[in-house]
């Protein structure tokens, strides 16, 4: 009996030192929740969809706390950072469920310490996050808020009581940025735009070497300045274009493009044989110009109201119009040919004049 008893003495002396051990281990952890408050701002017109955690050791370990005996015990969050920084965003940062969706990507979070001396540690803390938007199938960069800490303790002071504020204030600091950022930028901001603007500018009409515009002044037998071609049997061709410049720009929430138009003959790719040059040849050459300058004008009434709400949409339906009024002024002008059979059919070449000048004349 009493080889028993000590048996089950040195069994309840064996469980005594494991459980001391186990203690021991639990201790070299300090774990916390952030606490909930409430930010004394509201995310305006945004919430937070998500976070990220894109440290290189993702986690719920945010640091190491030094011991007396200068060991370093795990500072983490009761979850992970991304779970508890979502959790704690949820409950202490008013947001706008209905507003534009942000991603929060964490790129670095610690908490470091040295030994000062005997009695004093010394400590380091950095979180910084990159703030993305969603609208639609965008994800845009807002901001790249950054927060840091520093404090001193004695040795007896690791506590998570004194670990939390640290974190939570840098957390709150970079929200509070975003929002300074977005109050102060939202007029610029594509992801906060709200409709599209097009304003057409004055037609360009500054003549270079090559080039004669619409807007300055008809064609002259002397524009025509390219050779004839000698197999052609046609006795004049003129080479009308059309294009614009664009620019686009944010501004008090709008994309707005600025639209230059130009219209436009190429005298190098203009040519006359002598036989030609005749008022009535002249003004055929004239209208297929005018027949330009018409299609430009339908082309600027379909895009004036075009509605996007980010920049590359509206700048590919701009440019999908162009297209179609480049296809369709080559249209044009080879029904114009064919139909007054290069101004040959004197009637047909009447109609056509009449045809266009009414149209025009709805623009003008």
């Amino acid at each position: 009996m009493a080889l028993n008893c000590i048996f089950v003495a040195g069994c309840m002396i064996r469980i005594l030192i494991l459980l001391i051990l186990f203690t021991g281990k639990l201790s070299a952890q300090l774990v916390f929740g952030l606490s909930d408050v409430n930010y004394d701002f509201k995310a305006d017109e945004y919430y937070i969809a998500a976070v990220q955690d894109l440290r290189s050791q993702p986690g719920s370990i945010i640091g190491n706390s030094l011991t007396n005996s200068h060991n370093k015990n795990d500072i983490r969050l009761s979850t992970s950072v991304s779970s508890e920084f979502s959790r704690h965003l949820q409950k202490s940062l008013k947001q706008d469920l209905n507003g534009i969706p942000l991603i929060l990507k964490i790129t670095e979070l610690y908490i470091r310490e040295k030994v000062v001396n005997q009695q004093l540690i010394s400590g380091e803390a950095s979180l910084k996050m990159e703030i993305f938007g969603i609208k639609g199938s965008d994800t845009s960069l807002i901001c790249k808020p950054y927060a840091s800490n520093k404090f001193t303790r004695t040795y007896n002071s690791a506590n998570e009581e004194n670990y939390e504020p640290v974190v939570r204030n840098m957390l709150k600091s970079c929200m509070s940025y975003n929002q300074r950022y977005i109050n102060e930028s939202k007029s610029r901001i594509p992801l906060f735009v709200e409709n599209a603007e097009i304003i057409i500018e004055p037609f360009y009409r500054k003549n270079a070497r090559d080039t004669v515009y619409y807007q300055d002044r008809k064609v002259t037998w002397a524009d025509f300045k390219g050779e004839p071609s000698l197999h052609s049997k046609y006795a004049a061709a003129i080479f009308p274009s059309i294009s614009f410049d664009s620019r686009f720009e944010i501004k008090d929430r709008k994309i707005k493009a600025l639209v230059t138009p130009r219209v436009y003959m190429i005298q190098s790719m203009s040519w006359v044989k002598d036989k030609a040059r005749n008022e009535y040849s002249l003004a055929h050459e004239q209208l297929h110009f005018d027949i330009a300058m018409l299609v430009m004008y339908k082309l600027l009434e379909r895009i004036k109201n075009l509605q996007a709400d980010n920049m590359d949409d509206l700048q590919s339906m701009i440019h999908f119009e162009y297209l179609e009024a480049y296809r369709e002024l080559h249209r044009i002008q080879e029904d114009y040919d064919n139909e007054s059979n290069h101004s040959i059919d004197v009637i047909a070449q009447k109609n056509w004049e009449n045809k266009i000048n009414r149209e025009m004349n709805i623009y003008r």
